[in-house]
């Protein structure tokens, strides 16, 4: 069976390799697109890798006199998104990870080259996800099923080949909470340890934002080894590799910034913090947004609310873990002055743990599939989900969102059919009271089914 099932995921692996290059194919030769160019975070990204290849160094004031995006970026201008170092210089005010493992697809094969390679990044999420929900529901039909819809689904496909750090951060994310789950069952290995270790110190090199993710991961892989009750040597591998890249970094923030703090980039520019406070409007938009939400963009995902209570009764420990991971995080990026991820497709900052909240989908089909109206409202999620992702290289911006208040691809569709399905739904970038009464309409109708499925399944047995 074991065989069988990595025989699986490396042909999903191969098949969404396919999809993912045809994505990056049609975002090149699309009219309404970059049209090989790029957009949103990824020129910056991009002038990273060209410094470093050229100059090498992350000083980019010389790059962006001399207009370097040019090559990448057919745009006569470009907003810098930098820092400024102590005496003025200009300095990365991103990540710098993604530049570095982007860089020689980027010269080996320019924009596109980099496209393909994010794309087999996501096809290795993809086939990653198939393993843990089989790891976890042992139902093999069902988690390939599932794996496949997500798959082709936003936010997944939509941000699958753009050059932005939520899909290396995903795959990271869900590689290390499958290690810890076999942890909790599993002595581990000195060389699993040392890769667990060094792929937790490697997230915040991708984003300040992963550091409540690899605190949290950190935190519960302790305690596993405390259960397994493992050697000290086994704590120095895990530790050794997480203390060398942490403190690489803070010389590295240091160095260029004069401070060790996670955001002294942002702090560089005036900016002492990346949070507005109005946490209640970053989830609601997170989730409900036409625009931008992950419910709207892809409703398949509500069945992971409806399958966490279900993996709750069979599999506590490993819903505690998951829990701890993504709802940390979610609240963390819903507290951000710019919840929508910027110049983005839908639901941007939720890719680093959709991998997770797979298996709680899987739950949801394994213990609800027999419901002939579990399978309507299945039907009609995934019809949905995939009627939006096919309307994108109709729509103005090629899935970006544009702050406009209603979902381009709806737009398509009042523009072909007079029908304004837009007015259905809520907007959090156009608020008004029907927006809020909107989202509680939702709340209430996603709460009534799930406790419906809920008993029924108890009934059921």
């Amino acid at each position: 069976m074991r065989n069988k099932v990595f025989k699986i995921s490396l042909i999903l692996f191969f098949v969404f390799c396919l999809i993912y290059t045809a994505v990056a194919l049609l975002l090149v030769k699309q009219p309404q697109g970059p049209r090989g160019g790029t957009r949103g975070d990824e020129p910056h990204y991009l002038i990273m890798s060209y410094s470093l290849w050229r100059d090498r160094d992350l000083e980019l004031t010389n790059n962006y006199e001399n207009k370097d995006w040019l090559e990448f970026h057919k745009q006569a201008a470009l907003d810098p998104h930098v820092g400024r170092g102590e005496e003025g210089q200009i300095y990365p005010l991103h990540g710098l990870a993604l530049s570095l493992f982007i860089l020689p697809f980027y010269f080996l094969a320019g924009v596109l080259g980099v496209r393909i390679f994010l794309g087999v990044i996501a096809a290795l999420l993809v086939a990653n996800i198939f393993l843990f929900c089989f790891e976890v529901t042992k139902n093999r039909n069902a988690s390939l099923l599932v794996t496949s819809i997500l798959g082709i689904s936003a936010p997944l496909i939509t941000n699958s080949i753009l050059i932005f750090p939520e899909i290396i951060g995903a795959l990271i994310t869900l590689w290390l909470v499958r290690k810890l789950y076999s942890y909790s069952k599993l002595k581990p290995s000195v060389f699993s340890c040392l890769a667990t270790g060094f792929c937790l110190g490697l997230l915040p090199w991708l984003h300040v934002k992963y550091l409540i993710i690899v605190l949290v991961l950190a935190v519960f892989a302790s305690y596993y080894f405390y259960r397994q009750r493992v050697k000290k040597e086994i704590y120095i591998y895990f530790i050794a590799p997480l203390l060398v890249l942490g403190f690489s970094l803070m010389y590295y923030l240091y160095h260029f910034y004069g401070s060790v703090l996670p955001n002294a980039a942002y702090q560089s520019i005036g900016h002492p913090t990346l949070f507005s406070g109005n946490l209640g409007m970053g989830i609601l938009g997170s989730l409900f947004d036409q625009e931008r939400g992950l419910f709207i963009s892809a409703p398949i995902y509500i069945l992971a609310i409806w399958g966490a209570m279900f993996l709750w009764r069979r599999a506590r420990q490993l819903t505690i873990l998951l829990g701890f991971v993504i709802l940390p995080y979610f609240i963390l990026i819903c507290s951000f002055r710019d919840w929508m991820g910027g110049w983005s497709p839908a639901a941007r900052y939720l890719v680093p743990v959709v991998g997770l909240m797979s298996v709680f989908i899987v739950e949801c089909f394994v213990r609800l599939r027999r419901l002939i109206s579990f399978r309507l409202i299945i039907c009609l999620f995934i019809l949905w989900g995939l009627l939006l992702v096919l309307l994108i290289p109709y729509t103005l911006h090629f899935g970006y969102g544009d702050w406009l208040g209603e979902n381009e691809a709806l737009q398509v569709i009042r523009q072909n059919t007079r029908i304004n399905l837009a007015y259905l739904f809520p907007s959090f970038v156009l608020i008004s009271l029907k927006s809020y009464i909107l989202t509680a309409i939702f709340i209430v109708v996603i709460s009534l089914i799930g406790f419906y499925f809920y008993k029924m399944k108890n009934l059921s047995g």
